[in-house]
């Protein structure tokens, strides 16, 4: 069995590597399956989110990589400069409309509230979620004693249906104002196939199964549940090292723990793909019930203090 941490350090390597205007979430799992030579059918939810962290983690790489790349550029006087090439274009004299890109990026189309929230029609989901965010930190509607927590103003719980929430709540609210464009040739896309009924056939995924947490995980959480799927709490807890600055700057992948996290994890700092391995102990495994109790008594038993029937 390959392990969760071991999937999320390749899919990062992937990630890494591939063109995400043409790599998909299904590319990726089936790279996977070849690689490991395993189904993981079961984990779609978690392969899911796993990207989806990877996605909101990007925008801080690329602010490093744009603050490098505003360095002064000195021009050099005999380089020559190329001529721009002409636009090719289509029958009717018209140029082709720029192709917009797919996969993880793929553009989407805004609902009117989100597009007036945001200024456009059109653009990625990924940077619809970063331009919530740079609304609300504009705005300064985190709540000052926990800044997971958002109270929304006049613009935004109007679109989202709620004075207040969280950052956890934000893609689920967000959902049903995002839609697919239609293809080149105006063809929309399938709808997706309705989930199968719980019993009709296969189980719920591990994966998406809430678990016990230990007193330290539900003390760090701070969150009030006992029990929570892994891949939320990987979502969480990702969540507040950004929220605490705690990634390396020389090396974001390395996390340098804040005081309670040290208490939690009983390190100092880790590499950000041992994330899963460091909190399998924080899951308490169901522990079956023993076969070897003795059976109460049944009420046709006879014995001391037994009815008679």
């Amino acid at each position: 069995m390959v392990s969760d941490a071991e999937i999320v350090r390749r899919l990062r390597e992937i990630l890494n590597e591939a063109d995400l205007d043409v790599t998909t979430e299904k590319s990726i799992r089936m790279q996977l399956e070849r690689e490991y030579n395993i189904d993981l059918s079961e984990r779609k939810k978690f392969i899911r989110q796993e990207v989806q962290t990877y996605l909101n983690e990007r925008p801080a790489y690329d602010d490093d990589a744009g603050q490098e790349e505003e360095e002064p550029q000195h021009e050099e006087p005999h380089k020559p400069t190329r001529k721009r090439k002409a636009a090719k274009l289509t029958k009717d004299g018209k140029e082709p409309k720029k192709r917009t890109g797919g996969g993880l990026m793929k553009v989407c189309g805004l609902s009117d509230e989100l597009a007036a929230l945001l200024g456009a029609r059109e653009m990625p989901r990924t940077d619809v979620v970063k331009g919530i965010w740079n609304y609300i930190r504009e705005h300064n509607l985190q709540d000052p004693a926990n800044k997971r927590i958002i109270r929304c103003d006049g613009p935004l719980g109007h679109l989202l249906g709620t004075e207040v929430t969280d950052m956890f709540q934000l893609n689920k609210l967000l959902t049903c104002h995002i839609k697919s464009l239609p293809g080149p040739n105006g063809e929309m896309p399938q709808p997706k196939k309705p989930k199968a009924e719980p019993g009709a056939g296969g189980s719920r995924g591990a994966f998406a199964q809430p678990l016990p947490m230990s007193p330290q995980l539900i003390r760090f959480l701070n969150c009030g549940e006992t029990e929570l799927p892994r891949s939320e709490v990987v979502k969480r807890v990702w969540a507040y090292i950004k929220e605490h600055d705690l990634q390396d700057p020389s090396n974001k992948r390395n996390i340098l723990c804040d005081p309670p996290m040290k208490e939690m994890f009983g390190v100092d700092n880790f590499v950000g793909f041992l994330m899963t391995k460091l909190l399998s102990p924080h899951f308490i495994k169901a522990t079956p019930p023993s076969h070897d109790q003795p059976a109460e008594d049944s009420p046709g038993d006879s014995g001391d203090g037994g009815h008679a029937y």
